[in-house]
């Protein structure tokens, strides 16, 4: 009878042409206009996940529960936004949610997560603000990922590989808002202020380089010149 009243309630939500909120399995439900469905489980403790499983989501809110990890989300296929913002999530085994294929936002600031996988995450956007992230090394395999992580108390090391990396492919990086920390100076600064130096003196010695380089092969292709002058 239960399961019979959620389909009956979800069905009658994507059929609306405007918003109507209702409760449904402990959170507030509504159709979005576009005949899917949007749930509110924001800072609430009696949400039901094999409940909400059934209604075929688009979005979905459980920020500000107090969760310590990313619950089972077997079941969410359809989700394409997903908020997990304000818990006590600490650690994220993937930021892949193989069970929300179609994931395109992941919202995970003010959390407490100290460590990121090294997989490459699919997915398009993902907010890591206001964590507990200190190691540069874990956005390398993500420097592509639009990932907002603005607020983490990263550890820089100017001369560092990752350091480099990102300072090399600011303009294809989608990693916004990174704040570092420096030698026993904890206020954070915005990374290419804080590596100003070391990045610039980098960006120097790859441009000499190249001229060297240059200058190499010009004499090599006027000496070769000369040398069929001399045959001739």
């Amino acid at each position: 009878m239960y399961i019979k009243k959620v389909f009956y309630c979800a069905f009658a939500l994507m059929a609306l042409p405007i918003t109507k909120l209702i409760e449904l399995c402990g959170c507030l439900v509504k159709g979005t206009g576009d005949g899917s469905l949007a749930a509110d489980c924001s800072y609430r403790s009696d949400f039901n996940m094999t409940c909400l499983a059934m209604l075929e989501l688009s979005s979905f809110d459980l920020s500000g529960n107090g969760l310590r990890r990313v619950p089972n989300i077997t079941g969410f296929e359809t989700v394409t936004d997903f908020n997990l913002s304000y818990n006590n999530i600490t650690e994220l085994a993937s930021c892949n949610l193989f069970y929300m294929p179609r994931l395109k936002t992941l919202n995970l600031s003010h959390n407490s997560i100290e460590k990121l996988s090294s997989d490459v995450c699919s997915i398009p956007n993902i907010d890591l603000s206001f964590n507990n992230l200190t190691d540069l090394h874990d956005l390398e395999s993500n420097w592509k990922t639009m990932a907002n992580v603005q607020g983490n108390p990263f550890w820089c090391d100017c001369n560092s590989s990752p350091v480099k990396l990102l300072a090399r492919k600011s303009s294809e990086s989608n990693i916004q808002n990174i704040e570092c920390i420096h030698r026993g100076n904890y206020l954070s600064k915005p990374l290419a202020q804080l590596c100003y130096t070391e990045i610039n003196a980098d960006q120097k010695i790859s441009n000499h380089s190249y001229l060297i380089i240059f200058v190499f092969f010009l004499m090599i292709f006027f000496g070769g010149i000369c040398c069929l002058h001399e045959m001739k």
